[in-house]
Parts: structure tokens; C-alpha cells; sequence
């Protein structure tokens, strides 16, 4: 016997995981997004993203906070160049200005913003369109059948064990930890999000990942044949 069901069930809480939670939310499907660290990324990875990731965003109702909080750090008129050091000459100039030539093709602009000042905002938005996000929990088994899944989530702090039933699981969490959907055993494919139904078979899209690949598209409906797109 299960101990919980849920829609969707998403392996990962980190940029994919979240936006994959908050796009669903948007669509009104309920989703639960488990990662095993205690909360959002600590580290300022990423840094500039471009013009679909923030119309995405827009279409959120994110855009005006993750603007504001870009300015906390960046110039909106900042620019990309290489120097010897912080204290050192300039050696070539990337982009000069992040936006120029781009008024006209988007109703947003591009932004630099790091990866542990957006998370807790995709967090927050998943949260209010009605995602529940875990913290310090970690998927340990997917057992798949012609109907869905069943996923084994333990809580890292306690040791506890529960069963979740879901429709479609959403690997999320990198290129190292994610559940295989026909096996019990965590397995690590190299791919940065991957969604199956779960009575199908598991596909995975390598990904190398620039800064500016947070936007993932996600439709589904609890009562129809769901689809998630990666």
C-alpha cells in the first residue's frame, strides 16, 4: 500500500526541478519535487540568462522579482569581458552590453542573476501556483507497472521510508543520481531532466548545460493521457 498519491512526481529541486514544478502548478497539475540537499543551491553557478528563459519567466509573473534581485549584484547594462585579474587589464570584450539589439524581438530582456539567487524564487513561485517541494529526501527505488509508478523516497535526516504512487516520474537531479523508471536501483544517466510516462520506455537527452537552459515546458492533465516535455 502507497502512502501518498501524486500526478507527478519530479527527482530534483534544483533549477530544472523547480521550473519543471512551477510550469506544472501554472498548467493546475500538482506535482512533489524531492531533493536530498536541505534547500536551495549555496553557490552562484549560472549567471546569465537569455531571452526565452526570461519569457518564460514573464509568463510566470516571476519577472519583476528576478529583476529586482538581479540588481542587488548586477548592472542591467553590465557586459562580458576577459581580464589578466580583478586588479588587471582588460584583454577582450565579449558582449558589451548585455541587451543591446535586443529591443523589439522580446517583451523582456536578458539578465545576469545567479543560480543561488533564482532558485529560491522558483521555489517560491512553485509553492504559491500549489507544487510541494521535500527537502532531505532522496528516491531510492521506481518500480513501474502498466498504470504508473511506485517511488520509494526516504528522509535522509530520520531514515524513515514511504511509498509515493504517481503517474510520471521527472528525473531532475543532475547526471549522477538519478532513479532508473523500470528498475529499483538509483542508476546515473547522463542527461539533465527526463520525463516518461512511467508504463513507456525511459528516454534521456544528454545536456550539456549552458547558463541560460533553465526553461523547461511541462503540460499535463489528471484526466487525460499526460505529456511532459523536456
Amino acid at each position: 500500500m502507497t502512502d501518498e498519491e501524486i500526478p507527478v512526481l519530479i527527482v530534483g529541486g534544483s533549477l530544472v526541478g523547480l521550473t519543471t514544478a512551477m510550469l506544472l502548478g501554472h498548467h493546475g497539475v500538482p506535482s512533489l519535487s524531492v531533493e536530498r540537499h536541505a534547500g536551495t543551491a549555496i553557490h552562484p553557478r549560472a549567471g546569465h540568462f537569455q531571452l526565452r528563459t526570461m519569457e518564460v519567466i514573464r509568463q510566470m509573473g516571476l519577472e519583476e522579482r528576478v529583476r529586482a534581485k538581479s540588481l542587488e549584484t548586477y548592472s542591467p547594462t553590465g557586459g562580458i569581458i576577459a581580464v589578466e585579474s580583478l586588479a588587471g587589464r582588460e584583454l577582450a570584450t565579449y558582449v558589451k552590453e548585455l541587451n543591446e539589439g535586443v529591443e523589439g524581438f522580446s517583451p523582456t530582456v536578458r539578465v545576469f542573476i545567479n543560480q543561488d539567487a533564482l532558485e529560491p524564487l522558483l521555489r517560491e513561485r512553485a509553492l504559491e501556483l500549489g507544487a510541494t517541494v521535500r527537502n532531505r529526501t532522496e528516491a531510492v527505488a521506481v518500480d513501474q507497472d502498466d498504470d504508473g509508478a511506485t517511488v520509494t523516497l526516504r528522509d535522509l535526516d530520520s531514515g524513515d521510508e514511504r511509498q509515493v504512487r504517481t503517474r510520471y516520474v521527472v528525473a531532475a537531479d543532475g547526471t549522477c543520481r538519478a532513479a532508473s523508471p523500470s528498475t529499483s536501483a538509483p542508476t546515473a544517466p547522463s542527461c539533465c531532466a527526463t520525463a516518461t510516462k512511467a508504463s513507456s520506455t525511459c528516454t534521456t537527452r544528454s545536456c550539456a548545460g549552458s547558463s541560460g537552459s533553465t526553461a523547461v515546458a511541462a503540460t499535463a492533465s489528471s484526466s487525460s493521457t499526460p505529456s511532459v516535455t523536456t
